[in-house]
Formats: structure tokens, C-alpha cells, sequence
């Protein structure tokens, strides 16, 4: 499982920027080891560019996760996606998610794939997104290591996450900046001020709370100079700030 105190590469819209090669190349070369995917991202491009991309770079040093379409959970059908995204990406998937809910398939023949799945070498570990916490404690007994689901400042997800926190499971953080939300006028200042303090940017100080609620954010930048900003981590919000903006910054 990754370790917290770090942040993963996120690649819903991966194929809009304009050299995606070289901006998941230079991620790697930051420092950044978690690059999260979909089958369904880019129709499967996205895949095929990471796949291209980690051949350049040692394998074992790179946590790749994707996910699989609600359309193709049952036992059968998700193996057979699993394989194709095996096969996309040239190589094995270190964790592989059920990307959200399909009420028309029990989640007990989803996870039978996935144990199979490991098994087999195709994934290392297994796990769910997008799902209620019902669900999820019914899969942490069955295996799984990862969840992933939005968590920001602005929309949180503290029973999810703290239930993972205790069972150690890992917690994904996606749209870790509420898909820009966070940069109204409203919180920005609250953001800035802050900021201020650490002489940092109002995304920074947004991504740190993040990590420091004790989960790992994912970014999705367009560009190398934002992926250089939001990869500045190694320092702290002090307790009281971190309680300032939690408190603050709210829906």
C-alpha cells in the first residue's frame, strides 16, 4: 500500500493536455510514484500513455492503480477488463478499483474476480471507489487494501475516511482542490492568508489539508508548472491552521 505521506498523479483528462507523455515523465522524475487511471478515461488512452510512458523507468518503484467500468462487474466480464487493461498498460496493476456501484451485480461476485484476479498476477491488491461506507465494510472484510472518493476542504468524506484510517486501508483523495470551487473569492482569501504564513499558494495550502487529514491527494494539472506547485509538500500546516481552514472553509 502507498505510503500517506505523499500524493498520486491523476489522469481523468490526461489526454487534454497538450504533451502528455512528457508531463506523466516528469511527475515520475519529481517524485511521484502513484499515477491513478481508468479504463474509461480517454476510452482507454490514458492507459496506453502510462503504458508507454513507465517503460522508461523502473517498474518496481511505481504504484499504478486503475479502475473498472460499473458496466463490467460481473465475475466473468471483469476479469476480461482487467486483462485488457493488463494489456494496455504492458504490464501488471498494482491495485485495480471498482470504479462506482452497479446495483445490478452483488459486490461479492465483483471481489470473487478480483481475488482471482490476484491470484493470478494480474493485480496486487484490490479496492472500491465512489462506494457508501456499508459497502466498503463489507469489502474490508473480504481484501481490500484502497479506497478512492472525493475529499477536499469543501466536500468530505470523514466517516469513509476515518473507518479506512482505522482499518488501515488506504484513502485516495480525488478533485483534492473541489474541481476549482475552492479558489471562490469566499475561501480563496481564507486560502491565501493562510498561505501567507508558509509563503505558500492557496492550492498548496488545499492539497496539504488534504494530506494531512490523512489522505493521499490526487492531482490533475495541465501543465508542468502547476505539477511543479502542487508537488511542494514537505512542510506542515501548524494545528491550529489546519483547524482554522477545517472550520472555515465548509459547505
Amino acid at each position: 500500500m502507498p505510503k500517506i505521506n505523499t500524493l498520486g498523479l491523476g489522469t481523468s483528462k490526461i489526454c487534454e493536455v497538450k504533451n502528455p507523455h512528457k508531463l506523466i515523465r516528469e511527475a515520475i522524475r519529481s517524485g511521484v510514484f502513484i499515477i491513478d487511471t481508468a479504463e474509461s478515461y480517454c476510452n482507454g488512452r490514458a492507459e496506453k500513455i502510462i503504458g508507454e510512458v513507465i517503460r522508461e523507468f523502473n517498474r518496481e518503484r511505481l504504484f499504478i492503480i486503475s479502475k473498472v467500468s460499473p458496466n463490467y462487474l460481473s465475475y466473468n466480464l471483469l476479469i476480461e477488463h482487467a486483462e485488457r487493461i493488463k494489456e494496455r498498460l504492458g504490464t501488471y496493476i498494482d491495485a485495480l478499483l471498482i470504479h462506482e456501484p452497479n446495483e445490478k451485480v452483488r459486490l461479492g461476485e465483483s471481489l470473487r474476480a478480483m481475488k482471482m484476479l490476484k491470484h493470478k498476477g494480474v493485480i496486487k491488491m484490490f479496492g472500491l471507489s465512489n462506494f457508501p461506507l456499508r459497502d466498503i465494510i463489507y469489502a474490508s472484510k473480504q481484501g481490500i487494501s484502497l479506497v478512492e472518493d472525493e475529499h477536499n476542504l469543501l466536500y468530505r468524506n470523514n466517516e469513509i475516511l476515518r473507518f479506512c484510517l482505522k482499518n488501515k486501508i488506504g484513502f485516495l483523495a480525488y478533485s483534492a482542490l473541489a474541481g476549482g470551487e475552492i479558489f471562490s473569492k469566499e475561501y480563496n482569501d481564507i486560502l491565501k492568508d493562510v498561505g501567507e504564513k508558509y509563503s505558500k499558494s492557496p492550492s498548496q495550502v488545499a492539497i496539504k489539508w488534504v494530506l494531512q487529514s490523512g489522505a493521499i491527494p490526487l492531482i490533475s494539472v495541465s501543465s508542468l508548472k502547476h505539477l511543479e506547485e502542487d508537488l511542494d509538500i514537505d512542510w506542515n500546516l501548524s494545528r491550529e491552521d489546519f483547524e482554522l481552514l477545517s472550520k472555515k472553509i465548509r459547505i
